[in-house]
Protein backbone atom coordinates (compact mmCIF):
# COMPACT_ATOMS: atom_id res chain seq x y z
CA UNK A 1 0.00 0.00 0.00
CA UNK A 2 1.80 3.62 -0.62
CA UNK A 3 1.82 5.76 2.38
CA UNK A 4 -0.59 8.56 2.91
CA UNK A 5 0.22 11.69 1.28
CA UNK A 6 1.71 14.01 3.61
CA UNK A 7 -0.12 17.38 4.92
CA UNK A 8 1.56 20.71 3.98
CA UNK A 9 2.86 22.67 6.42
CA UNK A 10 0.92 25.19 8.65
CA UNK A 11 3.08 27.77 6.92
CA UNK A 12 2.20 26.65 3.38
CA UNK A 13 -1.39 26.82 3.89
CA UNK A 14 -3.49 29.69 2.35
CA UNK A 15 -5.21 31.85 5.05
CA UNK A 16 -9.01 31.11 5.29
CA UNK A 17 -11.11 33.30 2.99
CA UNK A 18 -12.28 36.36 4.90
CA UNK A 19 -16.19 36.49 6.04
CA UNK A 20 -18.09 38.82 3.87
CA UNK A 21 -18.44 42.09 5.16
CA UNK A 22 -21.96 43.41 6.93
CA UNK A 23 -23.61 46.44 5.57
CA UNK A 24 -24.08 49.41 7.98
CA UNK A 25 -27.24 49.13 9.29
CA UNK A 26 -29.43 52.29 7.73
CA UNK A 27 -28.67 55.46 10.38
CA UNK A 28 -31.72 56.70 12.13
CA UNK A 29 -33.05 60.26 11.47
CA UNK A 30 -32.00 63.21 13.86
CA UNK A 31 -34.55 63.89 16.20
CA UNK A 32 -35.13 67.34 14.68
CA UNK A 33 -36.30 65.70 11.43
CA UNK A 34 -39.12 63.40 12.70
CA UNK A 35 -42.35 65.16 12.72
CA UNK A 36 -43.57 66.27 15.51
CA UNK A 37 -46.81 64.14 17.24
CA UNK A 38 -50.06 65.34 16.74
CA UNK A 39 -51.07 67.79 19.14
CA UNK A 40 -53.95 66.89 21.29
CA UNK A 41 -57.43 68.94 21.17
CA UNK A 42 -57.63 71.63 23.75
CA UNK A 43 -59.94 70.42 26.78
CA UNK A 44 -62.33 73.16 26.11
CA UNK A 45 -62.67 71.95 22.47
CA UNK A 46 -63.80 68.61 23.90
CA UNK A 47 -67.63 68.28 23.39
CA UNK A 48 -69.23 68.07 26.80
CA UNK A 49 -70.88 64.32 28.56
CA UNK A 50 -74.31 63.54 27.35
CA UNK A 51 -76.38 64.87 30.18
CA UNK A 52 -77.77 62.27 32.81
CA UNK A 53 -81.15 62.55 32.62
CA UNK A 54 -83.21 64.13 36.11
CA UNK A 55 -84.65 61.19 38.90
CA UNK A 56 -88.16 62.48 38.03
CA UNK A 57 -87.32 61.46 34.30
CA UNK A 58 -87.02 57.96 34.35
CA UNK A 59 -89.40 55.37 34.19
CA UNK A 60 -91.09 54.50 37.62
CA UNK A 61 -89.45 50.99 38.98
CA UNK A 62 -91.06 47.77 38.44
CA UNK A 63 -94.38 46.82 40.25
CA UNK A 64 -93.31 44.52 43.08
CA UNK A 65 -93.39 40.29 42.28
CA UNK A 66 -96.21 39.00 43.88
CA UNK A 67 -95.69 36.63 46.83
CA UNK A 68 -95.48 33.10 45.87
CA UNK A 69 -98.31 30.41 46.69
CA UNK A 70 -98.62 28.98 49.36
CA UNK A 71 -97.39 24.78 49.04
CA UNK A 72 -101.11 23.65 49.07
CA UNK A 73 -101.54 26.02 46.31
CA UNK A 74 -98.80 24.91 44.19
CA UNK A 75 -99.37 21.85 44.37
CA UNK A 76 -102.92 22.25 42.74
CA UNK A 77 -101.30 24.63 40.53
CA UNK A 78 -99.34 21.86 39.18
CA UNK A 79 -101.20 18.56 39.20
CA UNK A 80 -104.09 20.48 37.76
CA UNK A 81 -107.11 19.03 37.27
CA UNK A 82 -106.20 15.64 37.40
CA UNK A 83 -106.06 14.74 41.15
CA UNK A 84 -105.11 11.28 42.65
CA UNK A 85 -105.34 8.58 39.81
CA UNK A 86 -106.79 5.34 40.48
CA UNK A 87 -105.98 2.56 39.55
CA UNK A 88 -108.71 0.31 37.40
Amino acid sequence: MPPPPAMPAPEAMPPPPAPPAIPPPPAMPAPEAMPPPPAMPAPEAMPPPPAIPAPEAMPPPMPAMPAPPAAADLRRFLLGNWGPVSSV
